[in-house]
């Protein structure tokens, strides 16, 4: 496995710990998807690393929220 296949979805990324250890994996090659209740913050931190990161918008109390992002990533 190279790491151009490894991905993860951090949720609450959009600041904090969540985007602390999306940014360290992203460094590490990671694709990473970001979600985050409000997406706009979680746009603004991806924009950062385009070539690595994805924002969409993450409810994790919302069933239909959470199967979209791990849709989409």
């Amino acid at each position: 496995m190279t790491s151009d296949s490894k991905a993860v979805l951090s949720a609450g990324a959009a600041r904090g710990i969540g985007g602390a250890a999306a940014e360290r994996f992203a460094e590490k090659g990671w694709n990473v998807t970001i979600g985050d209740v409000d997406a706009a913050k979680a746009r603004k931190r991806a924009a950062a690393w385009p070539e690595r990161m994805l924002a969409l918008p993450l409810d994790v109390t919302d069933r239909a929220s959470v199967a979209d992002a791990f849709a989409r990533t």
